[in-house]
């Protein structure tokens, strides 16, 4: 944590990093022939270090500016990392997991104007940037699958829809937000209020 004064204004904020480390194992089955199934044990590790920096600026008792920075991930869905097939010899396609798939990850950028003009009331503007390095996306491969079971049309080829990590994805956007509390008007309305938000991305 750390604050101060400058220019006769109250600055505060915070500065940290945190270390994740994922091991992940997926375990599964793979067919040989039409009756045979072999298992499958698929390991992977992923380190990330996530440094993050929160700086808020205090002009006067009822405007507050923030910046955000952050690297920031998260992990996909365990039904996109496994290893198993799925095949539907009617129509010769398939959907199957990815074991190498890659945590989500981006490094994030925000700023915030913030206008407290009553109790309980604010309007905020705020503007926000992703880089995303990893995230995931749906493809279809062209595989054989001979060992597919009941496949009566003799076809051994599949499209095959399974995940895999993009790159250098770019999320922008801004966001406003206006809350209201009706505290003016007579009893009992003024315990009512209004909330409005848009966000455009």
């Amino acid at each position: 944590d750390y604050g101060g004064t400058m220019f006769g204004m109250e600055y505060l904020g915070d500065v940290g990093v945190r270390q994740v480390n994922v091991h992940r194992t997926a375990n599964g089955y793979t067919l040989v022939g039409a009756t045979s199934a072999l298992p499958v044990s698929v390991t992977r590790e992923f380190d990330s270090t996530l440094p993050n920096i929160n700086f808020i600026l205090k002009p006067s008792s009822d405007v507050v500016i923030r910046l955000d920075a952050a690297k920031v991930t998260a992990r996909p869905p365990l039904s996109s990392t496994g290893v198993g097939v799925t095949l539907f010899p009617v129509t010769n396609t398939g959907s199957a997991g990815n074991p190498d798939l890659k945590p989500y990850a981006a490094t994030q950028y925000d700023a915030s104007f913030e206008w407290y003009f009553a109790q309980a009331s604010m309007l905020s503007v705020a503007l926000f940037k992703k880089d995303v390095s990893a995230f995931t996306r749906i493809i279809q491969v062209s595989e054989d699958h001979p060992e597919a079971p009941n496949n009566t049309n003799g076809q051994t080829t599949y499209l095959v829809n399974r995940p895999v990590n993009g790159a250098q994805g770019t999320v922008n956007g801004f966001e406003i937000d206006y809350q209201h509390a009706l505290s003016f008007l007579p009893t009992p309305f003024d315990e009512f209020g209004f909330v409005g938000n848009f966000t455009y991305v």
